[in-house]
């Protein structure tokens, strides 16, 4: 996948309870022709864990971390640095 149609964005930190679903309803849809780029905001629960193991299973799925909490701007623009489309898309984990 080289420039898929939209470039899809998250940023997330400690949405484990949430996370899955928020996904699966990206993951899920029947457009397929794009990319997710989810950065986690130093997170403390078990987000990357749970993000490792979706992108292992969707190669559409690109993880990205801060060690530490950098905000929410701070994270979308990380992901938008990395986005292969010029159609962007944000979602939230919850």
């Amino acid at each position: 996948m080289n420039h898929p149609a939209i470039s899809v964005i998250m940023s997330v930190k400690n949405g484990a309870d949430t996370l899955e679903k928020s996904i699966g309803s990206i993951v899920n849809q029947s457009f397929t022709d794009w990319e997710f780029i989810i950065c986690d905001d130093g997170s403390t629960d078990s987000t990357f864990d749970i993000l490792n193991r979706l992108a292992a299973a969707d190669n559409r799925l690109r993880i990205i971390r801060n060690d530490t909490s950098k905000g929410l701007a701070f994270s979308l623009n990380a992901c938008i640095k990395l986005a292969k489309s010029n159609i962007l898309a944000r979602q939230d984990a919850d």
